[in-house]
């Protein structure tokens, strides 16, 4: 996949998104990242706004499962995911991180879980 000639790969991403950071924020490592906190938990909050939308302005039902939202809410929905990834892949910059290392302590965490038969219930030390 290409946008704009492009290869859509996650260092492309990572480097459109750390050559876009804002202002002079950028500039005092602090403000940045409560920024991108600030901000991502903002974005997280619009998907949810978006379903509730479909729910009351497309008809749509929880039974009928996420396949079955209109082609322009499906568009609405995934660019929202992609405000909340662009907040992602710059906090992950700011903490000297990856995707690929977020992925796998998560993936450890859930293979322990699903090990240990904890999937199911809550707390973070199942």
């Amino acid at each position: 996949m290409f946008v704009r000639g492009v290869p859509v790969t996650f260092e492309n991403y990572r480097a459109l998104v750390m050559e876009n950071r804002v202002g002079d924020l950028h500039n005092d490592p602090g403000d940045w990242f409560i920024h991108c906190v600030l901000k991502y938990a903002g974005e997280a909050g619009e998907f949810p706004e978006h379903v509730g939308k479909a729910q009351r302005d497309d008809g749509w039902r929880v039974r009928y499962g996420p396949k079955a939202f209109t082609p322009e809410r499906r568009e609405k929905l995934l660019s929202e995911i992609g405000d909340e990834l662009w907040y992602v892949v710059a906090l992950l910059e700011e903490m000297d991180s990856t995707l690929e290392e977020v992925m796998a302590i998560n993936m450890e965490k859930m293979l322990g879980r699903r090990d240990r038969g904890t999937l199911n219930g809550s707390g973070d030390d199942r």
